[in-house]
């Protein structure tokens, strides 16, 4: 008998090596080393290496890879997230220079830094996704760094017209820079941004794709001494904004920061006019009357406890709403109140909470409403806790497809702030052997064989 041919890896279904590259690209631990196998594999596993975010500490290493890679890498390229950093002003600064006049000056450098980054951003054709890492304004030369910032969303908006997804974290950035961006879907801003009420509604009335809105609060009313910073500043985003907005898909308010810091010599405490700028009744209204019938996604977070005004505002929204998933961080949410609110038509669920045993009552709550019928559509639940009260979980009596009992982690942007949902830490322990990753793939890719 002839011997058995070898079955090549090519010789499979198209579609099954898509999954095999799907699958590869997934794994945290995998690298774009895999792309050295072959050239074919190379050529097929790229568009799935790239399907991944790509991170770029610095504005010098965002355009010197574009600059370096080959144009198949840099057309496939679909998010970055971007770093701006000061620029080097040694030129300025030369005294060794014996021609004065010659030296360059800080405004000079500055431009050929945005010629650099138009040129990358010109290359970037399939750029669909942008997000750019807050600045810190109280580090040295912030407003130089903040200056760059805000003129490179404006050659963004420019440049990458087809920009799907939009992250900037900063209340010096108008938002007015987002205005040509016609095609945007996601947005996520601070709710204090340089801008009127009537200013902002105007920039989001203009983007008729736009379906998907964040709203961060980036002041703090407190500093790491308690020290109070007396009244807030103008809020760009309101009840009335939201209210008049076009209808959302995924809507999600971030109160980290306005009790971030408790005074520590007790004499001044927060008056109610200081809490729940943003996760309050008045908002969650304006989402009921605007929002109600198309919202599919809702994420709440707040390190405030919630008063018994915004827990029946809360509860009124998720009964008649038809959210399918619902994310939240709130001190103090009891199992008993919020669990029998759920609507039939949720499918995930992530509650991150302090309370110690929390994920108990929770737990029992949500498979008392799974058994009964009332939550039919449910099969995804993530509970972060402190991590001693993780080790004692049997995750195996809970019959949904997907559940996680994951220690508590958060993470902060420079201003003290959440960070964005995809970027937040789990340390999950999965029952079922399916476990989903959120990788972010390093900006350093080698080049073709």
């Amino acid at each position: 008998m002839p011997p058995a041919r070898k079955q090549h890896f090519f010789h499979l279904p198209p579609e099954l090596r898509n999954n095999v590259y799907r699958e590869v690209f997934s794994h945290p631990r995998c690298n774009a080393q895999a792309l050295r196998v072959c050239k074919l594999f190379y050529r097929e596993a790229l568009p799935f290496l790239y399907s991944h975010q790509l991170i770029f500490r610095s504005q010098t290493s965002l355009y010197e890879w574009v600059a370096s890679a080959e144009t198949i890498q840099v057309s496939w390229v679909k998010a970055i997230r971007l770093c701006i950093r000061n620029i080097d002003l040694s030129p300025v600064l030369d005294s060794v220079s014996s021609q004065p006049p010659l030296r360059p000056r800080s405004p000079e450098l500055i431009n050929q830094e945005l010629e650099r980054l138009e040129q990358a951003l010109t290359r970037l054709t399939g750029l669909c996704e942008l997000t750019m890492d807050p600045i810190q304004t109280t580090s040295p030369r912030s407003h130089q760094r903040l200056a760059l910032c805000s003129s490179f969303l404006e050659l963004a908006a420019r440049r990458s017209p087809h920009l799907r997804r939009l992250s900037f974290i900063s209340d010096k950035h108008s938002i007015i820079c987002v205005q040509g961006l016609r095609n945007l879907q996601s947005l996520h801003i601070s709710g204090y941004l340089p801008n009127t009420p009537a200013e902002t509604l105007e920039v989001l009335f203009s983007l008729p794709h736009l379906t998907e809105l964040e709203v961060d609060n980036t002041f703090r009313l407190y500093d790491s001494a308690g020290v109070y910073h007396g009244r807030k500043p103008h809020l760009s985003f309101t009840p009335d904004v939201l209210r008049r907005m076009r209808p959302l898909k995924s809507f999600g308010i971030y109160d980290f920061g306005w009790t971030t810091i408790t005074p520590v010599n007790g004499s001044k405490q927060r008056s109610p006019e200081d809490q729940g700028v943003f996760v309050n009744p008045e908002m969650l209204q304006a989402l009921y009357d605007t929002h109600l019938t198309t919202l599919e996604r809702l994420r709440i977070s707040g390190d405030g406890s919630p008063e018994t005004k915004m827990v029946d505002a809360l509860r009124v929204l998720l009964r008649a709403s038809r959210i399918e998933h619902f994310e939240t961080s709130i001190p103090a949410f009891v199992s008993s109140i919020y669990v029998n609110s759920l609507p039939p038509t949720l499918r995930s669920l992530h509650v991150d909470n302090d309370y110690p045993m929390f994920f108990v009552e929770w737990s029992q709550e949500l498979l008392s409403r799974k058994t009964c019928g009332a939550l039919p559509m449910l099969g995804e639940v993530v509970l972060c806790c402190p991590h001693h009260c993780s080790e004692d979980a049997d995750l195996r009596k809970f019959g949904f497809d997907k559940y996680a009992i994951s220690e508590h982690v958060r993470a902060f942007r420079e201003e003290g702030v959440r960070l964005n949902a995809e970027a937040r830490l789990w340390s999950s322990v999965y029952a079922s052997g399916t476990i989903s990753h959120s990788r972010q793939t390093e900006s350093t890719v080698p080049s073709i064989l």
